[in-house]
């Protein structure tokens, strides 16, 4: 696994790179950040509430919202883009490894995991958004040795 696997994954079922794609992906990064809001005990003193439910619900409503066509994303600055985008990468392989997690073997098997989403001739399923979805060949990844 490196980062070409992943570059080439995405090559491979999403061809086009068409501004659809680039909203259905932040859509999948949104679903992803909501879900590991959720993995969280947060504990807060008396003089600082925050309810996580509330923000995982309003980023639920921008998930949709792009995956449903109702809102489109344009980048206003492609190099600001790939730098905040880089850094979610690098943040979240830090946060992985500060918890005592192999962070490198976990993105390495869910790799291995999006791999196995592709037919027997190496083509992606699709739901009625365009989303890659699972197969007939898919394989959950097996985390528990890494964290």
């Amino acid at each position: 696994m490196s980062l070409d696997t992943i570059h080439l994954w995405f090559k491979r079922v999403h061809p086009d790179m068409s501004s659809r794609e680039l909203d259905l992906q932040v859509a999948i990064l949104l679903e992803e950040f909501q879900e590991l809001l959720f993995t969280f005990e947060l504990e807060f003193n008396r003089e600082f509430h925050l309810d996580h439910r509330i923000l995982a619900d309003q980023i639920n409503k921008i998930s949709y919202a792009l995956k449903e066509g109702k809102t489109s994303l344009t980048i206003k600055d492609r190099t600001k883009f790939a730098k905040e985008s880089g850094d979610l990468v690098v943040a979240a392989m830090g946060a992985m490894t500060q918890a005592g997690i192999n962070a490198k073997k976990v993105v390495q098997k869910i790799d291995e995991s999006n791999w196995s989403k592709l037919d027997f001739n190496g083509k992606p399923y699709y739901d009625e958004n365009g989303k890659v979805i699972k197969g007939e060949n898919y394989h959950a990844p097996n985390l528990s040795k890494y964290v």
